[in-house]
């Protein structure tokens, strides 16, 4: 699929790193206190975007849709809680599904384009990681 192809099918198309990190590592490119994410562990896939950038997902209250600016969006979560995983988070550059945070190894550090539907995305309201910045359960790398 294509940039053009994903924006005409519904799909937000955001441009960043990928990155695969673990707990500590992600509360550090964030800049948060450790603190804050006490007990927080796993790994965690972001794209990291180039510059802000604005996107849209549903609000944690239920209350609908909502646009933010955000620095990144988490991608895939691998922890005792969660494993985002096991919901085609993460998708190999064919576009078949690999599906875990392992597949996302293999980007980390590219430069990628991914894009993800508004329903998909989701804002906290809590401290989840990554703290403040919104999650797609799933999403496609198109490069």
């Amino acid at each position: 699929m294509t940039e053009q192809e994903a924006l005409a099918q519904g799909y937000q198309v955001f441009k960043g790193t990928m990155r695969v990190l673990s707990a500590e590592e992600l509360i550090d490119l964030q800049g948060q206190d450790q603190q804050a994410a006490a007990g927080q562990e796993g790994t965690y896939a972001v794209v990291v975007f180039d510059s802000p950038t604005d996107v849209s997902g549903m609000q944690a209250d239920g209350s609908g849709q909502t646009t933010r600016s955000a620095k990144l969006i988490g991608v895939a979560t691998a922890n005792k809680y969660t494993n985002f995983g096991d919901v085609d988070a993460c998708k190999a550059l064919d576009g078949q599904q690999v599906g875990d945070v392992d597949a996302c190894k293999a980007l980390d550090g590219q430069q990628v384009i991914m894009a993800a539907k508004a329903d998909v995305v989701g804002f906290p309201s809590d401290v989840r990681l990554p703290i403040g910045e919104p999650t797609a359960s799933e999403s496609i790398i198109l490069k």
